[in-house]
């Protein structure tokens, strides 16, 4: 729709004028704005913002000129053509030189008037197109905010244009894997060559960030047609692409909702070889949730710290074969995995590590191949082979205990579920290279934990028991007794006098 301002104070002149533009639209795109002055006029002008504005020159409060000069200098781009019954080459001049685009003169030849019309037609179709191209139209920009920022103010406007241009739609997210990706304008006017103008009815393209585009689409017959023209079209051209599909929506307001639905379906291609993903196929797929257990989490945590290849090796394989088990993860549960590997690893290295992002794998054992590496990258790993003394299991079984000294830990828990280790040979090494066997070294950090918690008065000896690893308080007080020869009871009272 093209709007167009019509400022003239005699009203027989403006009504002719209102008809012959009408007779004039043959394709009923033209909404007429009238104004019975300039004051008026500018009014209209700053409410409706016109794409093309007529305007007599003699008009009483505020003349023809006037009216051109606000409205250039409020938006120099705007189109005006001045209208007048004088023959005035003066006039004629100093609208040129306030920047009108043309004169008319009183009374108006039909053919001058279609030539007008139809060149500023041309213009603001050509500027319409050059905005949506760079997506800086209304509802380009209404789609943008919509899904980027997290509280907006209604634009009540731009919300009714988003609805009379997508009364039903899906959102899709084309991902583009590695770094090759088409520049935004090119991939527009591919668009544009194929679709022709029914592009700006049927696309809008938001660059969510480098290589991840989201595109909003109409739904219709011809929307999966189009889709896969897409991919097959990128896949042609050699980009290595892939398009998650949202269900079909109406409402603007869900348009975050379907946003975050065509991401999972894209996310879903761990699972899959296709390049086009749907949320309406994945959403009836049943997957569980999956999350680490803190044995697996100290035992990648310690990996990690030892910088030791294979001990990361063996705690991502535990991991991965805990999930194959399970059957198919979510995929929130394996981005919040992603977000937990990454934490350690970059606690491990101590630098930022690059970000792990579920769509940038093709499959599990991509996963858990990249995260391998990763780690070995920035946590300068080394090889088994350089500790063969086995100095960074006791160091490793040493970090556990102080860890989790709370816990029900053994020697054969830590062989089964964090070394993969025989545990016979695990509590030898531990003994021959400590001189103590590790249950002993448990329970001394479990009396130190006790003697820290016993010179405060905040907990009873029974809290404290269960605090370091013993639910039996006459276990613990005789643990307790034969490692420092008192009770726990007469600990405190010691400690008490002292202070």
């Amino acid at each position: 729709m093209m709007k167009i301002l019509i400022a003239e104070d005699e009203i027989y002149a403006r009504k002719s004028m209102k008809k012959q533009i009408m007779e004039l639209d043959f394709g009923r795109e033209f909404q007429i704005l009238e104004a019975q002055n300039g004051e008026q006029g500018l009014a209209l002008f700053r409410q409706e913002e016109p794409d093309l504005v007529f305007t007599d020159i003699r008009m009483p409060r505020m003349d023809g000129l006037e009216l051109l000069r606000e409205i250039k200098r409020e938006d120099p781009e705007a189109k005006v053509i001045m209208v007048s019954a004088y023959a005035d080459f003066e006039y004629a001049k100093s609208a040129i030189k306030f920047g009108a685009e043309g004169y008319l003169l009183k009374p108006i030849e039909d053919a001058e008037l279609e030539e007008f019309l139809m060149k500023f037609r041309q213009q603001s179709t050509r500027k319409k197109e050059q905005a949506m191209f760079l997506g800086k139209d209304m509802v380009t920009r209404f789609i943008a905010q919509s899904v980027q920022e997290e509280e907006t103010g209604k634009d009540l406007l731009a919300e009714r244009m988003f609805g009379k241009v997508f009364w039903r739609y899906q959102v899709l997210v084309l991902w583009f894997s590695g770094r090759r990706y088409p520049e935004r304008e090119e991939f527009m006017l591919w668009l544009h060559n194929i679709y022709g103008q029914e592009v700006w009815t049927a696309f809008r393209l938001i660059e969510l960030e480098k290589g991840i585009w989201m595109i909003v689409m109409g739904a219709d017959g011809q929307s999966r047609f189009r889709q896969k023209r897409i991919i097959q079209k990128l896949l042609e051209e050699k980009y290595d692409c892939y398009l998650g599909i949202s269900a079909e929506n109406q409402a603007p307001g869900e348009l975050k909702n379907a946003l975050a639905q065509a991401t999972a379906a894209l996310e879903n291609r761990i699972y899959s070889d296709e390049h086009l993903l749907e949320y309406s196929v994945i959403a009836d797929i049943k997957a569980v949730k999956y999350e680490m257990t803190e044995e697996q989490k100290n035992f990648l945590q310690i990996s990690l710290e030892r910088k030791s290849r294979d001990r990361i090796q063996s705690a991502l394989d535990e991991i991965f074969r805990d999930m194959e088990e399970r059957g198919r993860i979510h995929v929130d549960s394996l981005e919040v995995f992603l977000a937990q590997a990454a934490v350690l690893i970059h606690q491990a290295a101590g630098r930022p590590i690059p970000r792990l992002r579920l769509m940038d794998f093709s499959s599990m054992g991509d996963m858990k191949q990249r995260l391998l590496e990763t780690a070995e990258e920035y946590c300068a790993c080394n090889g088994e082979g350089q500790s063969s003394k086995g100095e960074d299991i006791i160091l490793g079984m040493k970090a556990y205990a102080q860890k989790n000294y709370y816990m029900d830990i053994s020697v054969k828990m830590l062989a089964e579920k964090v070394f993969f280790m025989n545990a016979a040979y695990l509590s030898h090494l531990f003994a021959e290279k400590t001189g103590i066997s590790y249950s002993a070294y448990i329970r001394r950090i479990r009396v130190e934990k006790a003697r820290e918690f016993l010179e405060k008065d905040t907990y009873s000896i029974t809290d404290i028991g269960s605090m370091v690893g013993y639910n039996d308080t006459s276990r613990f007080i005789q643990i307790f007794k034969q490692e420092t020869g008192m009770t726990p009871k007469k600990y405190r009272g010691q400690n008490q006098d002292r202070n």
